[in-house]
């Protein structure tokens, strides 16, 4: 009696054991990005701007991270969705709604629109355009491109 009690649970655990590493084996490890670049900006006159940033790749599909661009503007919960276009080439389209500037916070969403593309296995450039309407009119277009390196 005491053998059965003692072999069901070996049973139990093991079973417990090889469900939790058939559930590890099965998610993917985290991605994390971090990406160097630079663009225009276009509002009343242009621009030129440089931005470094990352971002943590929540699922396959789904990045969340911010970017630093020159004057001390942070842009943060920065959003995107992938969808693959090719192998090796995705389109990535999402937004950055919160933004920092020394001693000021706002929330002006900017949408965006990048082409991402592999050139080696860690390696990708993206190219794309960032805009925002604003109320009164008018807004901001952003033509950027940027290298990207993946930690997995």
């Amino acid at each position: 009696m005491r053998t059965a009690r003692n072999t069901s649970r070996g049973a139990a655990l093991a079973a417990a054991f090889l469900w939790g590493g058939a559930n590890a084996a099965a998610q993917e490890p985290r991605r994390f990005d971090v990406f160097a670049g630079g663009g225009v900006l276009h509002h009343e006159s242009s621009t030129r701007t440089v931005q470094v940033g990352g971002g943590v790749w929540v699922t396959p599909h789904w990045r969340v991270g911010a970017r630093l661009e020159n004057g001390g503007l942070l842009g943060l919960l920065s959003t995107h969705l992938r969808a693959p276009i090719d192998d090796g080439v995705d389109l990535l389209v999402g937004a950055t709604p919160v933004w920092y500037s020394p001693g000021n916070s706002f929330v002006l969403p900017a949408a965006e629109i990048l082409v991402s593309g592999r050139t080696v296995p860690r390696l990708r450039v993206e190219f794309g355009t960032s805009f925002t309407l604003l109320a009164a009119g008018g807004g901001f277009i952003h033509w950027m491109g940027r290298a990207v390196y993946s930690f997995d």
